[in-house]
């Protein structure tokens, strides 16, 4: 039902926010290979996109969206907070022993970029950002593979410790960045 509802939509929307709900139903479809969400048509005019997510939902279907979202400028993922793993120690780079696979996924990066991450896209925040290196990962192939990126908005998570947000900082800002023009910015709650 929201893929069908999606394909309604895809040709005439411009702005959209897909809740944790809507995020697990396109997850579920990506899991079980669903043709349905195989051959998606592209959003023409989506330009903004806001994504509510957290754990498998983000990483399963995130991909295909981005891949039909050929002119998106603005992507912004909220962490949903009911599902954030709280911990008081920042994590061991570059793994981290104390999460489970089975409930948090590892980002994996795309074969290919995106069109959006090539042409379009702008801006990216990522809000209630914790020390889950999947959302580093992620974090660092956006900033390497979106090419005319403006600004990296990271808006910590109230559970990240004040050396936590250093480590994190410190490691986005070090990494590589596919365009000359992309400011990171770092806020906290």
């Amino acid at each position: 039902m929201a893929v069908q509802f999606l394909r309604l939509i895809m040709p005439i929307v411009r702005i959209l926010r897909l809740c944790e709900t809507t995020m697990r139903i396109l997850s579920n479809a990506v899991r079980k290979k669903l043709p349905c969400v195989e051959d998606l048509p592209n959003f023409q005019n989506l330009t903004r996109l806001e994504i509510e997510a957290s754990g498998d939902c983000r990483w399963m279907v995130l991909h295909e969206i981005l891949k039909c979202s050929v002119k998106l400028e603005v992507f912004i993922l909220y962490k949903e907070k009911a599902l954030t793993v709280q911990a008081t120690d920042p994590p061991r780079w570059p793994s981290l022993v104390y999460l489970n696979s089975s409930v948090i996924p590892k980002w994996r990066n795309p074969e290919f970029a995106p069109q959006c991450m090539r042409s379009s896209l702008k801006v990216i925040e990522c809000v209630d950002f914790e020390w889950d290196f999947s959302e580093i990962e992620m974090a660092e192939y956006f900033l390497k593979k979106a090419l005319v990126l403006e600004k990296m908005a990271i808006r910590f998570g109230r559970g990240m410790t004040h050396n936590s947000k250093e480590r994190v900082a410190k490691r986005l800002s070090g990494c590589d960045i596919g365009s000359e023009a992309c400011r990171i910015t770092f806020s906290s709650p």
